[in-house]
């Protein structure tokens, strides 16, 4: 009997390490610099690097990939969205999180509220017609 309950125990005790491992999620790691727009230079592409400079402070430079996500408030933006917000504003703080390696940025955060422009749509080709009065 007792080996019977041992088993039991440890089947039990098996099925519950499982089912937690396998409920476990997927934990990003890497880390955020934070900085402003005055004090980070970005590069002409997506695939450039990010460069940190300041007055006070040795210049470092950070890979961006085709993976790098960017944000402006809570929208995904691209790269080149991205970029254009950035170069037009002034003293905006923002978040480089790059891996622990230092191998690459995996996002850019910036504070703001981002408006896609909405694309100019034409006119339907169509003729109107007015009463005459």
């Amino acid at each position: 009997m007792d080996t019977k309950k041992t088993l039991l125990g440890l089947f039990a005790a098996l099925a519950i390490g499982v089912l937690t491992v396998s409920h476990a999620k997927d934990i990003s790691v890497d880390y955020g610099l934070e900085a402003d727009t005055s004090s980070v230079l970005l590069p002409a592409s997506a695939l450039g690097s990010v460069v940190f400079t300041c007055a006070s402070c040795k210049s470092r430079s950070y890979t961006l990939t085709g993976s790098t996500l960017y944000q402006i408030g809570a929208s995904a933006v691209t790269f080149a969205e991205f970029a254009a917000y950035a170069r037009s504003q002034t003293l905006r703080p923002l978040t480089v999180f790059i891996r622990p390696d230092g191998s690459a940025v995996t996002r850019i955060v910036m504070s703001g509220q981002f408006n896609a422009q909405p694309t100019p749509t034409q006119a339907p080709a169509t003729t109107s017609v007015h009463p005459k009065h």
